[in-house]
């Protein structure tokens, strides 16, 4: 006896859809659906760096007076300070540029070696110091030489720095991203890909180098005069590429 099967519409509809299905997920003897590869990527970070002259010096420097008497050792501490501040002024150093960062009295008690109060003539000290912002660098050693020569006795240092560090930013930035694509290159040719265009770039916090010196002026155990040398900017850059095979 022969039998007759019947495929309904339902069932016809789920058998097409499993055929579907197993041509996509590639059943053995069904064919597979071509599918383009997700690129890659490769991270690296870049260094740039700018060098270039300061444009802006610091000193601080004042007067250190000492006397058995606080008042005579504050006016001579004024005194000499108004002498500083004078000649400074006299080298076109703005009054704005000139701050004061230091007050300070105390008192010398004389003391035995072994460190108990004797009797003795007791000794205060006052100490004025002011911090100066010399716009042109070339006058910083004559800014030193005229507080010395005024009475100043106390020198703190010279700082170089740059008042306005955009522009080497700018170059350092740019060396910054250059370096991260050379090294972004290295690394695909060795593994075998063709680098694309960067997706994702990150910079990181510019950092400049000063120029610290300690002591310059000409009668207080310096050298000769004040070497202002150069400063330079560096900026970090990470940056993300893409690569194709």
């Amino acid at each position: 006896m022969r039998k007759h099967w019947m495929i309904t519409g339902v069932a016809a509809l789920a058998l097409t859809i499993l055929a579907a299905a197993l041509v996509v997920s590639g059943v053995p003897g069904g064919p597979v659906a071509a599918q383009s590869p997700a690129p890659g990527t490769i991270t690296v970070r870049g260094l740039g760096e700018a060098s270039g002259a300061p444009d802006v010096a610091y000193v601080s420097l004042g007067v250190d007076t000492r006397n058995a008497s606080l008042s005579e050792a504050m006016s001579e501490a004024n005194s000499v300070m108004d002498a500083v501040i004078e000649a400074v002024r006299g080298l076109e150093i703005a009054a704005e540029d000139i701050q004061t960062v230091d007050f300070s009295v105390w008192s010398d008690e004389p003391m035995t070696p072994e460190g108990a109060p004797a009797e003795g003539t007791r000794f205060y000290r006052v100490t004025n110091v002011v911090r100066i912002t010399v716009r042109d660098t070339g006058l910083m050693q004559n800014v030193i030489d005229a507080a010395v020569a005024a009475g100043a006795n106390r020198i703190y240092g010279v700082t170089f720095g740059l008042e306005d560090p955009a522009a080497l930013e700018r170059d350092a930035r740019l060396a910054a991203l250059e370096n991260a694509r050379e090294r972004a290159a290295q690394i695909a040719e060795a593994i075998g890909v063709t680098l694309g265009e960067p997706t994702i770039v990150v910079e990181g916090d510019s950092f400049g180098q000063g120029v610290v010196m300690d002591m310059a002026a000409r009668g207080l155990g310096g050298g000769g005069g004040i070497q202002q040398g150069q400063l330079s900017v560096q900026v970090q850059v990470q940056v993300t590429f893409e690569t194709v095979r």
